[in-house]
């Protein structure tokens, strides 16, 4: 990434954390151990998060621009997943969640020695890259979250931003909503 988008992604995370943290600060689900085995009946509260209106208000500060259709959450495969709808596109939000943080790491390690042309992150979650088409993928304890962007344009939001900044702006949000529940 170039030095002048680092430094506007820096800026904009830094407002991103800000209006996540407070939004999160709502919110004080109990979450259960990362070392218990999902179960297929409900998803943990960390990752029902992604889908819930304080994490769609918080996206929607961090990108400038409120889903021009309900968010529904559909839970499958120790998947939970929703869909922001966009006049533009569609950011799909996913979290799989797996017995323990040894069986994330190695789902999260697989998915990223699968994605050609990533980039590794640094500072979100325990651990993070970016795919080719700009979605972002970090894992925390047993639970790897998912920014697909792929369908949204190369640039989208208010402010006009490159789609990157976009998902990482939103699994920052993300992770900062799980910081104390998980």
């Amino acid at each position: 990434m170039p030095t002048r988008s680092l430094r506007a992604l820096s800026t904009m995370l830094l407002a991103a954390s800000i209006v996540a943290t407070a939004g999160c600060a709502q919110s004080t689900p109990q979450a259960r151990p990362a070392s218990a085995a999902p179960t297929s009946k409900k998803p943990s509260d960390p990752a029902q998060m992604i889908c819930a209106e304080e994490a769609q208000k918080d996206i929607a500060t961090a990108i400038g621009v409120e889903p021009s259709q309900p968010v529904t959450p559909n839970w499958s495969g120790n998947v939970y997943s929703c869909r922001y709808v966009y006049p533009s596109g569609v950011i799909v939000l996913s979290v799989k969640e797996l017995a323990d943080t040894a069986a994330a790491t190695a789902y999260f390690n697989a998915r990223e020695r699968e994605s050609t042309g990533h980039t590794s992150l640094q500072d979100l979650g325990e651990a993070a890259f970016s795919t080719r088409d700009s979605s972002v993928v970090t894992r925390k304890d047993n639970l790897v979250l998912d920014v697909d962007v792929h369908a949204m344009p190369q640039s989208f939001g208010r402010p006009d931003r490159p789609r990157d900044f976009g998902a990482y702006a939103i699994a920052s949000a993300i992770l900062k909503c799980w910081i104390g529940v998980h």
